[in-house]
C-alpha cells in the first residue's frame, strides 16, 4: 500500500509555455476595440521628449506590429538588423528628427499606416530594403523617403503626400525602383 497526505493528491508542477522555433513571426496588435481588456481606445507607445525612442527593434527578425499609435522621441521607430518587419495600420508621429529610421540591412513593410508631425525625414533607410504601400504622409519637415545608402532599396506604392517641406523620395546612394506617391 502506497502511502498519502490527507487524502490530497500533489499539483502538477507548473509548465513553460511551448519554445517558439527560431524565425517565428510573432504579430503584436492593439485591442482597440477593448475586445480583449475591455478598455477601447487608442494604445499608444510614446517616448515623452526628445531624446531617446518611442520603438526599438533590435535583432528581432519578423515582428509586425498592427493597429497602435507610436510617438515622441528623437528618432520615434529605431528598426536596425532585422528582417521580414512589418508597420501595418499603425499611426506613427511627433519625432524631433527621423520618424523611422530603418538601418543595419534591415527589412521592413509599411502597409496602411498614417505618418505625420516630423522633424526632418519621415523614413530614414540608411541600409536595408523598404516597402511602403498604401501609407499617407503629412506635415514633414524634410523629404518623406530618403536613401542615404548603396545597399538599401526603396519601394512605394499608393502613397499620398501632403505639407512635405523637402523631397518626396531622395536617393543619394542605392535605388528607388519604384515610387508612385501623390502629392
Amino acid at each position: 500500500r502506497s502511502p498519502s497526505c490527507s487524502g490530497s493528491t500533489p499539483s502538477p508542477a507548473p509548465t513553460s509555455p511551448p519554445a517558439r522555433p527560431a524565425g517565428s513571426p510573432i504579430t503584436f496588435i492593439a485591442d482597440t476595440t477593448g475586445a480583449e481588456t475591455g478598455d477601447a481606445g487608442e494604445v499608444i507607445l510614446q517616448r515623452a521628449g526628445t531624446s531617446g525612442n518611442a520603438l526599438v527593434v533590435d535583432g528581432d527578425n519578423y515582428i509586425t506590429l498592427r493597429g497602435f499609435v507610436i510617438e515622441g522621441g528623437l528618432d520615434t521607430v529605431i528598426w536596425r538588423s532585422s528582417v521580414g518587419g512589418r508597420l501595418e495600420s499603425c499611426t506613427i508621429r511627433g519625432s524631433a528628427d527621423d520618424l523611422i529610421e530603418v538601418n543595419s540591412n534591415s527589412e521592413l513593410t509599411i502597409t496602411g499606416c498614417a505618418i505625420s508631425n516630423v522633424g526632418d525625414d519621415a523614413l530614414d533607410v540608411d541600409s536595408g530594403d523598404v516597402v511602403v504601400e498604401l501609407t499617407t504622409f503629412d506635415d514633414v519637415d524634410d523629404n518623406v523617403l530618403y536613401l542615404a545608402d548603396s545597399s538599401g532599396t526603396f519601394v512605394a506604392r499608393r502613397c499620398t503626400i501632403t505639407n512635405a517641406g523637402g523631397n518626396a523620395a531622395r536617393a543619394t546612394a542605392g535605388s528607388v525602383r519604384r515610387c508612385s506617391c501623390r502629392q
